[in-house]
């Protein structure tokens, strides 16, 4: 074989691998956006690949569901990630981004400005939402629209708390009137019977919300 057939076969060989390079194994292929359900081949998802999940790429794909337990984004199913919230064991969560809205049975945690992750909302007045030993709590802004089931804590109402998970199931941790934050219960604004002892009343905590805590009369 003369030089110059031996630089043509070189050359046709590499323009292959740089075709086959976007659509490769069974494991990573070409840059993804994790949202985007048709980005990779068949048997594959788009999964991040940075702890910042700003890029994605595609991978084998998982097979977990959400809610389902995971140590990993790819062993969730594509168009989901292993999301992680302190005090609570990471769960597969589909991902929410500008132009992929959560159901509305969720809403999205942002973890930067293009991604995050669709969290399940609770009822802080169901006090069953969450199963035995978790609690539904407020988020760190106090929307009642974005409370999520966490486990719950030990302080009963009264007790000095630094935040929402450090109190039981059915309450909040917050201030009142200057004092500082304590364990208050969730009341209902609009019931007849908020569910507060008598010597306390029940206060809402936004406008328009039936969501209340139990403060002192």
């Amino acid at each position: 074989m003369n030089r110059l057939a031996w630089a043509m076969m070189v050359a046709v060989i590499a323009a292959a691998c740089g075709e086959n390079s976007d659509e490769g194994g069974p494991e990573r292929t070409k840059a993804c956006a994790p949202t985007d359900l048709a980005a990779c081949q068949a048997g594959q998802g788009c999964y991040f690949t940075d702890s910042a999940r700003t890029e994605g790429v595609c991978q084998a794909a998982g097979s977990k569901v959400a809610e389902a337990s995971c140590a990993a984004d790819a062993e969730c199913l594509p168009g989901a990630y292993c999301a992680d919230l302190e005090g609570r064991a990471p769960t597969c969560a589909p991902i929410c981004g500008p132009e992929t809205p959560c159901p509305l049975e969720r809403f999205c945690v942002r973890h930067g400005e293009d991604y995050g992750f669709c969290a399940l909302r609770c009822d802080l007045l169901d006090f069953d939402a969450c199963g035995e030993g978790n609690g539904c709590f407020l988020d760190s802004a106090g929307d009642p629209s974005r409370a999520q089931c966490f486990p719950a804590g030990m302080k009963k109402a009264g007790e000095p708390c630094l935040r929402g998970v450090d109190c039981g199931s059915g309450m909040a941790c917050a201030g009142v009137g200057g004092q500082p934050s304590q364990c208050l219960d969730f009341c209902d604004v609009e019931d007849a019977d908020p569910g507060c002892p008598e010597t306390h009343k029940c206060v809402g905590l936004a406008k328009g919300d039936p969501v209340g805590v139990c403060i002192p009369k």
